[in-house]
């Protein structure tokens, strides 16, 4: 009970700190600051960066590519797989959210 109460207020707090950015919560918080410290990563290394399942991470990124706060890109190694990097407005708006 204790860890669902733990859950409920930091989703709440998260939501009253990013009240006055474009993301929505803190799991796009989360994938915008973990891409911000890498120049590019494959999507499957950022969800497990965030401890995801793949089908709700992959959800995120299409969320935050829509937004225009990531893109991909072919990787140059492997034809099959994309990587992903923050775009100049997604790093300004995480910056926004610092403050």
């Amino acid at each position: 009970q204790l860890v669902v109460f733990l859950n409920r207020y930091a989703n709440l707090y998260m939501k009253e700190a990013l009240k006055d950015c474009e993301i929505q919560n803190g799991d796009e918080f989360s994938f915008i600051s973990i891409l911000y410290t890498y120049p590019s990563l494959s999507k499957t290394e950022l969800i497990n960066l965030n401890v995801f399942e793949k089908t709700s991470g992959m959800e995120i990124i299409r969320r935050l590519i829509n937004m225009g706060m990531i893109y991909q890109f072919d990787d140059e190694k492997d034809r099959r797989a994309q990587r992903i990097a923050l775009t100049e407005d997604g790093k300004k708006m995480l910056m926004t959210c610092f403050e």
